[in-house]
């Protein structure tokens, strides 16, 4: 979205490292998705971020996790002293958080893992409240706006020093992987056809429902056995078949207990693709804004097999979610929503 952001503003692009990283590569993303974007990668040199910065009398973005980086901190800082606006975004502002793993609570030793989990949570709480808080102590006072691509966990923001007021929760809107498209779904009868139901990044990723899933799955066919629905839960699969499952399934599910986001749901929205979502992802936020799909209780097998009829019984239902995921969600529209809610955000209409 950042590049349609700039098409809209007089933004500058400030990378604080070369490239998108492995994962999103991996993911089916362009290696050089940010070159046309004429950004400069300034890394850990602050005399070509503050050459940047004094070269620029409007926006400049600078890409980098403000937490870790001093720069951006810096940067934050002499805008504000400037008398600039200072707002910041972030795509995940806490991935630093751990999940549990009790996947394995029958083994042996099990009792070992969820006692270290617990430590774990403990931790990273401390460290939100003290370490963090004091770090990022500084944006937070001269920051005006904090848009969070997570959707909403304001209550993790505010633990770590950000009043709720600077808040803004947002939708995370991606461009499509590499090569996929949107294509049109028709609303078929649920009398013959056989709907495929997707749902992926669940093996070995206890928090994202795995479990839920499969209890649905068997409600769904005890609950309604003249309606066929092929479960898909892929485990790890090339981004060509990725591309083919998102463009080809009736309906995409992500069913995460305690997800900051979950791009998987971007990546099938870009496909055309309605949507299932639990209440326990930051993803959510997608379907409240679009209207692209429903949203069910998460780790609740019996509201998620009923949403699920719901959404693929009834023509209107599942039409309108189909047009909202194919037309409304783009990285231009969301854009242009960001741009409107900073704006009124800080008083500037």
């Amino acid at each position: 979205m950042m590049r349609e952001l700039a098409g809209m503003v007089p933004v500058k692009f400030a990378l604080w490292h070369d490239g998108v990283g492995d994962y999103r590569i991996e993911q089916g993303h362009r290696a050089n998705e940010f070159d046309d974007m004429e950004a400069i990668v300034v890394g850990d040199d602050w005399d070509a971020a503050a050459g940047l910065f004094n070269a620029t009398k409007g926006w400049v973005h600078l890409v980098s996790p403000y937490q870790k980086s001093p720069l951006a901190r810096r940067i934050a800082v002499a805008a504000h002293e400037r008398g600039d606006i200072v707002g910041i975004i972030c795509e995940a502002p806490w991935n630093g958080k751990r999940y549990g793993a009790f996947k394995d609570m029958a083994k042996p030793m099990w009792w070992l893992r969820r006692f270290a989990d617990g430590c774990r949570s403990v931790l990273w709480n401390m460290y939100l409240r003290t370490v963090l808080k004091w770090r990022i102590r500084k944006v937070v006072a001269v920051a005006d706006f904090f848009v969070m691509y997570s959707g909403n966990d304001m209550h993790t923001a505010c633990a770590a020093g950000w009043p709720e007021s600077k808040l803004v929760g947002y939708g995370y809107f991606s461009p499509p992987l590499e090569g996929s498209a949107a294509i049109k779904r028709h609303q078929p009868s649920t009398s013959g056809h056989v709907f495929n139901v997707l749902a992926t990044g669940t093996s070995g990723c206890e928090h994202r429902g795995a479990i839920v899933l499969k209890k649905a799955e068997a409600l769904f066919r005890k609950q309604h056995p003249d309606v066929k629905v092929n479960f898909l839960m892929p485990e790890f699969v090339s981004a060509e078949d990725v591309r083919r499952l998102y463009q080809t399934c009736d309906v995409f599910i992500g069913a995460g207990e305690n997800e900051p986001w979950g791009m998987r749901l971007n990546d099938a929205l870009n496909c055309g693709s309605p949507l299932l979502v639990s209440d326990g992802m930051g993803g959510r936020k997608i379907v409240e804004q679009t209207g692209a799909g429903l949203v069910f209780r998460h780790k609740d097998e019996y509201d998620l097999a009923d949403k699920l009829f719901e959404l693929i019984s009834n023509y209107g239902r599942y039409a309108e979610a189909a047009y909202m995921a194919r037309e409304r969600f783009s990285c231009k529209a969301g854009a242009e929503e960001l741009l409107r809610i900073v704006r009124q955000h800080i008083g500037r209409g």
